[in-house]
């Protein structure tokens, strides 16, 4: 990654640490496998840590490693369609308010569906 993105890399950590009123010591201190030494280098020369210290990092700051080396969150598309479609979501909370028992059925019935639809979408030539 380019230099400016190592710099916003570093913001992204500096403003969740300083939001949870840590220092770059007290995380390194609370989360084996970062080395305060070698995250202070890093950050001074604008270098981004291997993919281990990442995650650590990430976890640390309880954010996504997409939202800490890219400034952006994923966001599941079939999760995305939920959020926007306000039938599924209804449907999705009267689901869950179903008893074990309903939920077990449902998730019989979608298996067999999806099974169904699988093998329609084959005999069509679409899978």
């Amino acid at each position: 990654m380019k230099n400016d993105d190592a710099l916003k890399f570093w913001e992204r950590v500096d403003k969740l640490r300083l939001s949870k009123e840590l220092s770059l010591s007290q995380i390194c201190t609370l989360n084996k496998g970062l080395v305060y030494r070698t995250i202070t280098q890093q950050r001074t020369r604008n270098i981004l840590p291997n993919v281990e210290t990442l995650v650590i990092l990430a976890k640390a700051l309880n954010t996504s490693l997409d939202y800490l080396v890219t400034g952006q969150e994923y966001q599941d598309p079939l999760f995305a369609k939920l959020q926007n479609d306000k039938e599924l979501k209804d449907t999705c909370s009267k689901i869950s308010l179903c008893s074990d028992e309903h939920l077990s059925i449902i998730n019989t019935m979608l298996a067999s569906w999806g099974y169904i639809v699988s093998e329609r979408n084959q005999t069509k030539g679409l899978a």
